[in-house]
């Protein structure tokens, strides 16, 4: 198998009943080959028996609660991609999202992260309206301050080069 081109980074916490629904729309991507890196914070519900059906598809990683960042940071560590998507274990990919996100920053290597609007739905995953972005970057924004400034977007919403989580941990 070739080296996933995309980590996809999920934590779940207590995540017993949409976690499966996360993990599939991921792995039902139309796109280049991508890994999916799960970190079960230590869940006290049934999060690890819904994680352990997928054992073939996913890297489950388990660690005592930390909290998402932890577990995010950790999944991180674990994972190979030129590309990075963080997801929560509540939130669905839509099937083309990876390919859209991935093409995107092939044709324009000056382009650390792209990011886009998100979609609301309900416990039983019906649309109930459009997440608009925050802000839009300008041209003079540095992005790094912008995003810690305004949380510009989701962190579900976008897909950011390996690069500039190195230059982070640096």
């Amino acid at each position: 198998m070739s080296q996933p081109k995309i980590s996809v980074l999920i934590a779940a916490f207590n995540a017993e009943a949409y976690v499966a629904d996360s993990v599939e729309s991921v792995l039902r991507q139309n796109g280049p080959p991508t890994e999916l890196i799960v970190v079960d914070d230590g869940s006290c519900d049934g999060t690890k028996a819904v994680l352990d059906r997928f054992s073939h598809d996913i890297c489950l990683l388990e660690q005592e609660n930390r909290g998402a960042t932890a577990a995010r940071n950790r999944a991180w560590r674990a994972s190979c991609g030129e590309y990075i998507v963080i997801l929560d274990a509540d939130d669905r990919l839509t099937a083309e999202s990876i390919r859209v996100r991935s093409d995107y920053l092939d044709k324009h290597p000056n382009v650390d992260v792209v990011y886009g609007e998100t979609d609301r739905i309900d416990i039983s995953g019906a649309p109930i309206g459009r997440v608009p972005l925050r802000r839009k970057l300008r041209e003079d924004d540095i992005p790094y301050e912008a995003f810690a400034e305004a949380n510009v977007f989701p962190v579900h919403a976008g897909m950011t080069r390996r690069r500039v989580f190195e230059e982070l941990t640096d």
